[in-house]
């Protein structure tokens, strides 16, 4: 349900059931995210706690950095849960943050991934 429709904690509860009864004890087979500015993957910011330890399937994010302010998610937990991911870091803008998550200080949403789950296929694209 669209959080224009219920308050966003309901959305982030319904998403996650629907996920639950949909795809059971796995995740998605080949999940294809955008790569923000400062290395943020769905809504997962970088140094943003709940939603990158949480052991939720989605959360109801009511004070995003960027635009919208409140918005659900899945957290990076669930996503590791993924055979594959695509990563789409495109753009002059985004080459620090990728820079930065290469270095592999393990503070970033992609690194937090791997650690997750070591056998999990990230595939990132550049231009």
């Amino acid at each position: 349900m669209p959080p224009s429709l219920a308050s966003i904690e309901k959305s982030a509860k319904d998403l996650a059931i629907e996920i639950e009864e949909c795809l059971k004890s796995k995740m998605f087979d080949y999940a294809i995210l955008g790569f923000g500015n400062d290395g943020h993957l769905a809504s997962c910011f970088p140094e943003d706690e709940q939603t990158l330890n949480s052991n939720e399937i989605s959360l109801a994010i009511s004070n995003s950095p960027k635009p919208p302010r409140q918005r659900t998610t899945f957290t990076l937990k669930q996503l590791s849960k993924s055979d594959k991911l695509a990563i789409l870091a495109l753009g002059d803008a985004k080459k620090a943050a990728l820079t930065s998550t290469l270095a592999g200080k393990g503070e970033m949403p992609v690194e937090i991934l791997n650690s997750l789950n070591p056998n999990l296929e990230v595939i990132i694209a550049t231009d």
